[in-house]
This record gives structure tokens, C-alpha cells and sequence, in this order.
């Protein structure tokens, strides 16, 4: 068993689990081996594709003053708009594995493209704030969730020997989306405003998923049936789900909140909008570089080294004021939120042994969801009562730390 579990660990190294939710749509153990064919890479481009998208998540920060300007709301009160939509896909994320698995991928993936279509194009309509929670937050968040799962799992069908590459380059889109996203809304927020910049959003998103369900072609039927019981009853795997309620609280507080709190500061729109834009560099180079590292040391010390970052991270935040200041907090934040992502998979198979990391990840994966809805909300809300993030940004370093400590305490 151990040979074989070095074999997976072999196999399915961090470049090919990035996320926890890869796992969801993973391969039987005795299922046709991959071809790595030429086509494999036609697959990986659509996954790309739609990976982009995700970065919409992660570029909801630019959106949240001429939000709150349009509806007369608190920063609190719009966050939760970005904050229902991070929820939306770990929670929906097994769902939509299983849908693919029953129903076929296109119509899955189709399914949820239209309603990310839909849900942006909406948006921009809205008239009040909570038009945004239904449309922005739930449906896109709903489609988001359809269209990213089952196409990451995807590829992992159609390789083998090079599936840490081709599906490392797959959820790159992730961080290319993060860079690419926020400059540009920003700008055409500038010239236009933001309802504009909403359906620009839709007109892409419409091409790219459509090009995306042209392409995609699922090889490998999937069917397993997964005994969650001796796991939920493990005492290990029940400190790290509260380790990840208490990390993911912390974790999108900068994606949402870095841009006004720059702002504030007197950076202007287009500055600020760059930071969001590094994070997203700085979290594709950490998914891969700190991966890499862990394969040639120790995983575990990996994901202590990011956890402790991400609390010093948002411990000194409330010090900072300079433009340069908050790239480098942007920076070391978003390199270690994509590495933390990007390594927990691999030392859960460490811990539970690789043939049950598919169904231990997906459950860890879906502890962040309560922080990822109440973290940015909450923290906009100290904003709007005391005038300053302080106060809302040191409640997610204590979240952060407390993680930390659990984190600490069962990887030793």
C-alpha cells in the first residue's frame, strides 16, 4: 500500500491537484490508461478557457465602490455580492462532478456558461443591491461552479504521463483571469461605468465557453461510489475542516478589500486595480513554485510556511499606506494563498493515503465556504461602522492564526 501510495503521490503531484476541487472528477483506479494524445492538449486549452473565468471572483474588488456608489450601500453591504459567488462553487462543486458523471459534460459545462452569461448580463441592470446578490452572486456563482469542475476533471482523463503539466497549465487560467480581469473592468469602468464593464464581461464569457464546449470532449465515463463516514469520523480530518472554516474567513478579505482600502490611501482606480492584477501573478507562481519546492522537501513545511505568511500577511496590512506597500502585500498574499490551494491536496493524500484523497479533499474543500460568504462581508461592514478596515481586517488575522495553530498542530 505505501508503494503504491508513493506511486500516486508519483503520479499526481501537486502540478496535477492545484486545487482541492481537481478531486472531485479524479480517475478510478483501474480505469484505461490516458493516451496523452495530441487532442489532450486541445482539452487543456479549453480548460484554460474556462479557468479564465474564475478570475471574475478575484476581480469583484474593483467593483465594490461604484457598487456602493450606485446604491447609496455600505462596502459590507456589496461585498456580499462577491462573497455568495465564492460560496456558490464549493459548495456546488460535488454536485456539478456528479452531474457531469450523469449527464455528460457539454451539457453540464453548457449549462453553466449560460447561466454565467445570464447572471452577468442581469447584473447590469440591476437596481438595487440585492439584484446583485441573486444574479452575481448565486447564478453566476451556480454557473461558475458547472463549468469549472467538470472541465479541470476533464483533463486528467486524457493524460498521464504529462498530466501534472497539463493540468498545472489548465488552472494557470485561473491567475491569467486574476491578471488580466481587473485592469481592464477598471478601465472600462473609467471610460463607461460599471454597468458596461458587466456586459463587456458576458459578451466574453458568451465566446470563450462557447469556443470552450466546442472543444471539450469527455473520454472517460466516470463512476464511484464513495464511503465519507470513516473519514467525517476522523479526528485528524475533523481539525483540519476547522482549520479551513477559520482559513477561509481570512482568505478573499485582500481580493475584495485591497482596492478601496488603496484608494482610501490615495492610489487612484487604475493603480489599485494592478494590485489585484499581481495577486493573480503572484498565485499562479505560487501554486507551482512552492509545489515544486515541497516536492523536493517537505510538503507539510510548505503549507506551514504559507499559512504563517498569510497571518503575518493581513497582521501588518492595517500599517501600510504606500502604493508600493500594498503590491508587496498583494504579492506575498496572493503567492501564498495559491500555494496553501495548491499543497493541502497533497498533504491530505500524505496524511490519509492517496487512495482516499479525492473524496478528503473535496470534503476539506468545502470547509472554506462559510468564510469565503462571511469573510469580506463582515470586514466591509467595520468599515462602514468605524470608518476603517483595521479592526475587520485583524478579526481575519485571528482567524488566520488560529489556523495557523491548527495547521501547526496536526502536521506535527
Amino acid at each position: 500500500m505505501e508503494g503504491q501510495a508513493e506511486a500516486n503521490h508519483k503520479t499526481y503531484g501537486t502540478l496535477s491537484r492545484p486545487d482541492p476541487l481537481l478531486d472531485v472528477l479524479s480517475l478510478e483506479e483501474d480505469a484505461v490508461a490516458p493516451p496523452d494524445s495530441a487532442y489532450g492538449w486541445v482539452i487543456v486549452f479549453a480548460t484554460f478557457l474556462t479557468n479564465m473565468n474564475i478570475g471574475i471572483i478575484y476581480s469583484y474588488g474593483v467593483l465594490v465602490i461604484p457598487l456602493a456608489d450606485a446604491f447609496d450601500a455600505g462596502r459590507g453591504t456589496v461585498s456580499w455580492g462577491g462573497s455568495i459567488m465564492a460560496f456558490m462553487i464549493p459548495i456546488i462543486g460535488p454536485i456539478a462532478g456528479y452531474l457531469s458523471q450523469a449527464y455528460g459534460l457539454k451539457k453540464v459545462v453548457g449549462t453553466g456558461s449560460t447561466l454565467v452569461v445570464i447572471g452577468l448580463g442581469v447584473s447590469s441592470f440591476a437596481t438595487s443591491v440585492w439584484h446583485i446578490y441573486v444574479m452575481f452572486g448565486v447564478v453566476v456563482g451556480l454557473g461558475a461552479s458547472l463549468t469549472w469542475i467538470p472541465t479541470v476533471g476533464c483533463t486528467g482523463q486524457w493524460f498521464k504521463k504529462q498530466i501534472g503539466a497539463a493540468v498545472g497549465i489548465a488552472v494557470a487560467g485561473v491567475g491569467v483571469g486574476n491578471l488580466a480581469f481587473p485592469p481592464i473592468l477598471q478601465a472600462i469602468i473609467d471610460a463607461y461605468n460599471w454597468r458596461v464593464a458587466l456586459r463587456c464581461l458576458a459578451a466574453y464569457t458568451l465566446c470563450s465557453n462557447l469556443l470552450s464546449c466546442v472543444l471539450l470532449r469527455q473520454r472517460i465515463p466516470i463512476k464511484r461510489k464513495v464511503d465519507y463516514m470513516p473519514v467525517l469520523r476522523d479526528r485528524t480530518f475533523q481539525l483540519i475542516f476547522v482549520m479551513g472554516i477559520l482559513e477561509g474567513y481570512g482568505h478573499f478579505i485582500p481580493f475584495y478589500h485591497i482596492v478601496a482600502y488603496a484608494e482610501d490611501h490615495g492610489a487612484s482606480h487604475a493603480s489599485a486595480a494592478w494590485i489585484l492584477s499581481a495577486m493573480g501573478i503572484a498565485s499562479t507562481s505560487g501554486r507551482i513554485v512552492l509545489g515544486w519546492v515541497g516536492d523536493r522537501t517537505s510538503h507539510i513545511a510548505m503549507l506551514k510556511l504559507s499559512g504563517l505568511t498569510l497571518t503575518i500577511c493581513l497582521t501588518v496590512w492595517p500599517f501600510l499606506s504606500h502604493l508600493w506597500m500594498l503590491f508587496g502585500l498583494g504579492i506575498s498574499f496572493g503567492f501564498c494563498a495559491g500555494s496553501f490551494l495548491a499543497v493541502l491536496p497533497v498533504v491530505l493524500s500524505q496524511l490519509f493515503g492517496a487512495e482516499r484523497m479525492a473524496s478528503v479533499t473535496g470534503l476539506v474543500f468545502l470547509s472554506f465556504a462559510p468564510g469565503h460568504l462571511l469573510g469580506p462581508p463582515v470586514t466591509g461592514w467595520f468599515y462602514d461602522t468605524s470608518g476603517s478596515y483595521r479592526l475587520g481586517i485583524w478579526l481575519g488575522a485571528a482567524t488566520m492564526a488560529i489556523s495557523f495553530c491548527l495547521l501547526w498542530f496536526f502536521a506535527s
